[in-house]
Parts: C-alpha cells; sequence; structure tokens
C-alpha cells in the first residue's frame, strides 16, 4: 500500500502543468495535418518540452508532498500497547551492546538494542500486571539472573519478519527528497528566486536524512511484542535491589534500572506535567504504562551531545539563510525573522 501511494505521488508530480489535448482524427489518419473550420491547419504533435516557469501550485505541491514523504519514512514509532529522538534510541542501543557484552553475551546487537528499547519486550510478572520494559531493564534483569538470555536473544530473522520497514518506500522517497534538494540548490547557485517555503522544505530534508542514518537498523511497524515472564516475582525483584526502588516509580517498577535521563527528557517531562496541570494529557495517565513513550530521552554522552547540536543548529541555520529575503510586506519579513530566531533560540 506504502508503495502504490508513492508511485501515485510521483507520478502526479511528473504530469504536466500545462498539457496538450487529444483529438481523434475524423478521416482515421495520424499524424496528418488537416484543416480545422477556422481554417487553420491542425497538427499532432509529439514529445514538447515543459515550460522553464513554474506556478505557485507547482511550489506548494512539490514542497508538501516531500515534507510528507520526509515525515511519513522516517517514522519508526515504538511498539503499541497490548489491548525520543532518533540520535537518543540510536545511542541506547550502541550502548546496550557493550552492556551485554560486560556480562558475557557476545551476540546482541543494534538491532536487538533497537527492539528491546521500542517496547519489543513485555514482562509478564506473576504478581503484578504486564508492562514494557526498555534495553536497560531488560539488561539488569538478565544480568542478575531474573531472565535467561535464550529467552531474549531472537535471530535477527525473527526480528526481520515482525519488521515491516519497506526499504522500497523509502528508496523513493530518498530520490524525492534528493531530486527537490538538488532543485532548490540548483536555482540558488544560478541566482534565481527560492521561497522560504523551500528553505523550510529543505531543513526538513536535513533532519529525516540524519533520522535515516541513525535509525537504518531500527524495525518499522512492530505490532507484537515478545512476552517474558521472570523466575521471581515483582516484589522479589524489587526487594533485593534494595534503596533505589523505593521511591515511587514514573512509568514502569523497573523504573529504577534505568540509567540518568538526559537533561531535555527531564525538561521535556516537566512540560508534559504543566500541560496535564492545565488539563491537557499528552501521554496515557495509565500506570504502570502499556507502551513506551516515543518521546523518551536517554542519556547520551559528549558525542551524542555534539552530533545532536550539529543537527539542531544545521536545522537553525537552513532558516537563517532566508534572512535577508525580499519579502512581500515588512510583516512578513519581521514574522520570518521571529520565528527563524525563535527556532535557534530552542534549538540552543
Amino acid at each position: 500500500m506504502r508503495i502504490l501511494l508513492l508511485f501515485l505521488s510521483a507520478a502526479l508530480i511528473c504530469l504536466p502543468t500545462h498539457g496538450i489535448p487529444a483529438r481523434k482524427w475524423s478521416d482515421g489518419s495520424l499524424g496528418q495535418p488537416r484543416i480545422t473550420q477556422r481554417g487553420e491547419e491542425d497538427i499532432i504533435h509529439g514529445w514538447r518540452s515543459s515550460p522553464d516557469t513554474r506556478g505557485t501550485g507547482d511550489i506548494i505541491w512539490s514542497c508538501l508532498l516531500t515534507i510528507f514523504l520526509c515525515t511519513w519514512t522516517s517514522i519508526c514509532v515504538n511498539v503499541p500497547p497490548l489491548n525520543s529522538t532518533a540520535w537518543d534510541q540510536l545511542t541506547a542501543a550502541k550502548r546496550s551492546i557493550q552492556d551485554f557484552a560486560d556480562i558475557g553475551h557476545l551476540g546482541w546487537t543494534l538491532r536487538h538494542g533497537f527492539f528491546a528499547d521500542m517496547g519489543g519486550f513485555v514482562l509478564h510478572p506473576t504478581d503484578f500486571v504486564p508492562f514494557p520494559i526498555n534495553v536497560n531493564q531488560l539488561h539488569y534483569l538478565v544480568a542478575h539472573g531474573y531472565i535467561d538470555y535464550s529467552t531474549i536473544h531472537l535471530s535477527l530473522g525473527e526480528i526481520n519478519d515482525r519488521n515491516k520497514f519497506d526499504s522500497m518506500s523509502r528508496l523513493l522517497s530518498f530520490v524525492q527528497l534528493l531530486w527537490t534538494t538538488v532543485n532548490i540548490i540548483a536555482r540558488a547557485v544560478n541566482g534565481l528566486y527560492i521561497t522560504t517555503l523551500e528553505i523550510t522544505t529543505i531543513a526538513f530534508v536535513f533532519c529525516s536524512l540524519c533520522t535515516y542514518v541513525f535509525w537504518r537498523e531500527k524495525p518499522s511497524g512492530v505490532t507484537e511484542p515478545i512476552h517474558i515472564v521472570p523466575n521471581a516475582t515483582m516484589a522479589n525483584i524489587l526487594i533485593k535491589a534494595g534503596p533505589i526502588s523505593a521511591k515511587p516509580y514514573r512509568l514502569t517498577p523497573m523504573d529504577f534500572a534505568d540509567r540518568r535521563p538526559h537533561w531535555f527528557g527531564v525538561t521535556w517531562d516537566w512540560a508534559m506535567r504543566v500541560g496535564s496541570v492545565c488539563g491537557v494529557d499528552f501521554h496515557n495517565t495509565k500506570r504502570p504504562v502499556d507502551k513506551l513513550w516515543d518521546d523518551e530521552f536517554a542519556e547520551l554522552g559528549l558525542s551524542g551531545n555534539l552530533a545532536l547540536a550539529l543537527i539542531q543548529f544545521g536545522f537553525a541555520g537552513i532558516h537563517l539563510a532566508a534572512w535577508n529575503f525580499r519579502f512581500p510586506t515588512a510583516c512578513e519579513k519581521a514574522l520570518w525573522h521571529i520565528a527563524t530566531e525563535k527556532v535557534v533560540l530552542w534549538m540552543a
């Protein structure tokens, strides 16, 4: 279905904006001139080049379609309930490889880490309701002997069977993104006008390409998790964990096994709480949660924070490229400057 929609989108893009109406020859001849009622010679035409101008509709259609493809094909949401950012998840998945290697399990891969951190495993304690666990919590349970490693070490084939990632759809999207980017850059090189919508589109393309790279090993469209039963009750696990498990949990009883959250994750969590106080709940209030949220932020190292900063300022810098554009009115120019400043300050 996704491939079909992409092909239809590509076909619509390729449609000429100025078509030549087809004519049926009354005498049955093909390609021969005939005289119309007005006395003019009517000749059938073969291939004709498209005009070298573009309309507002062409710009809007191309940009909106590209932005849609950027978001649609790059998102790999977490496993849904039983009834973060890309760089965060990549960092956590990479760290999990070393964590499992430290306890003697060398077969853990990046894809295993992604699968676990997107809620691919659901814990079924005998004395508690089922709830999803992330890769840090899974590592804790394996390291302390509550779960046998063989029950969670899936073959790559088993993970791929659950993966609904479509390489062709992403390839077609990448071609569209590349075509749009090259087209806009070519206009800039030749001194032709570029709209602010096209600048915004380039920023979306930049972020999407980074997401493609970071999530290249992450499964997509997984709808059914792996169910695991620990060899101890949830109460015993918490008791043996000691004081670190004593305070109330935020998402699940296994929160104590998580690493320290990223500073932005703490800020984001407080923002979500402000929304809840105002009567707007962005997350399910059920506890324990039945789905790992997609906007969780893991702890990043120095290299992770540097990479994140480059991407953030890259996104903001693309918008700054239109700072000296000529706008129809002073009000529109001021609005663009204010919006761009907000983007730069937020990314900072």
